[in-house]
């Protein structure tokens, strides 16, 4: 189902996009919605402008592409209308104006409120605009170089004019390739360019395709003094001290500058928590690569206490568990299995011993590898 907005005002029309571009392992998102916008420093003159949009690409404004993105070298990949690479952003839309005066209607595409996480601040982006899939302008961007000019960057370079006829637009946005060796090379840890790096980073901006009268808005690029990447150290996370208790459990106390995988446990034992910081942050090594830590749940004591018994001479002591007491066991927990035995036989006094129990939680589970159980002695009188 194609969705169609028609927006006419006697001053201005504005088509507004957000995008959403997530840069990681499991893929990119790029969003689209549909907003009007009030922007500045565009000559709108005063003819009434107005346009029908249609998106192509389903019943969505919304498309997504999965997999892990690889930034892309122009030498080594052909970028196309029809294009399919998960690693290209594309939006696929026909326009057609309703101005009053289409012939002097000119159409812009601009970037507008970019945000980024701070890997992405030195990186080169690149777009391609195709009309009728012809190329009709195309560029590039540095957040690290690029600042926009009443809070807009405007991408498109031509004085397009946008006429009544139903025209296809495509819009590609792509992460360049910035190093010269094969992307084997461009991939390698080792290598000039490690895109491990950017990873799970994202990027967000708010695009707008912008109907204006009278000359374009000449765009003013100048280097920016605020996308310098720093990053505040941060101390590598420690475990809490935890005993088992039969409960799931936090192993490391969550902090905002990191995020914390395998973070609980339930069982005695040891867990590897891996600590990946968000941005803007570096361990105080000066790395930013994940750590894994290695966090401990301690066995809990426990001490069974053998009752003491009475037996004829000759007789043996009863193994059973009603014949111990145990301190220090979980709520709901209980001792399932105990042998008794002593080694006095001469009538007298003599020690009852205890060895080889089970523990069970209230389902019947055996817990018994989550306790430390300490053995007490119990008196056997033999007569």
């Amino acid at each position: 189902m194609k969705y169609k907005n028609l927006i006419k005002s006697n001053l201005k029309f504005i088509i507004a996009m957000t995008v959403v571009i997530a840069l990681g392992a499991v893929g990119i998102t790029f969003a689209i919605n549909i907003d009007t916008f009030n922007p500045i420093g565009i000559n709108i003159g005063t003819a009434t402008l107005g346009a029908n949009i249609t998106y192509l690409n389903g019943s969505s404004a919304t498309i997504t592409s999965t997999g892990k993105l690889l930034p892309i070298n122009d030498d080594k990949t052909e970028i196309t209308p029809d294009s399919t690479d998960e690693s290209i952003l594309k939006i696929d839309f026909k326009l057609s104006g309703t101005s009053t005066n289409p012939n002097n209607t000119i159409m812009d595409i601009s970037l507008n409120n970019i945000s980024m996480d701070c890997e992405l601040k030195s990186e080169y982006f690149k777009w391609k605009l195709y009309k009728e899939e012809a190329l009709l302008s195309s560029g590039s961007f540095s957040p690290k170089f690029d600042s926009m000019k009443n809070n807009r960057l405007v991408l498109t370079n031509t004085q397009e004019r946008l006429t009544t006829n139903e025209d296809k637009y495509t819009l590609l946005i792509y992460l360049a390739e910035s190093c010269t060796g094969d992307l084997s090379t461009c991939n390698a840890n080792s290598g000039s360019y490690n895109q491990e790096t950017l990873l799970n980073k994202s990027f967000s901006a708010t695009m707008k395709v912008e109907l204006s009268t009278g000359n374009k808005k000449n765009n003013t690029r100048s280097t920016s003094s605020t996308s310098a990447c720093s990053y505040t150290s941060v101390s590598v996370p420690t475990c809490n001290t935890l005993t088992y208790n039969g409960s799931s459990r936090t192993l490391i106390t969550t902090n905002a500058k990191y995020t914390l995988t395998n973070n609980t446990g339930t069982n005695a034992g040891n867990y590897v928590v891996i600590a990946e910081l968000k941005s803007d942050y570096k361990w105080p090594d000066g790395t930013k690569v994940a750590k894994s830590i290695t966090c401990n749940i301690a066995k809990k004591d426990v001490t069974i206490t053998p009752i003491a018994q009475t037996i004829a001479h000759g007789g043996n002591v009863v193994s059973d568990i009603s014949k111990v007491t145990a301190s220090g066991l979980v709520s709901g927990h209980s001792i399932s299995y105990v042998h008794l035995s002593t080694r006095n036989y001469n009538v007298g006094t003599g020690t009852i011993n205890a060895s080889a129990a089970r523990i069970k939680d209230s389902s019947s589970n055996d817990v018994t590898d989550n306790y430390n159980i300490i053995y007490a002695t119990g008196t056997v009188t033999i007569q």
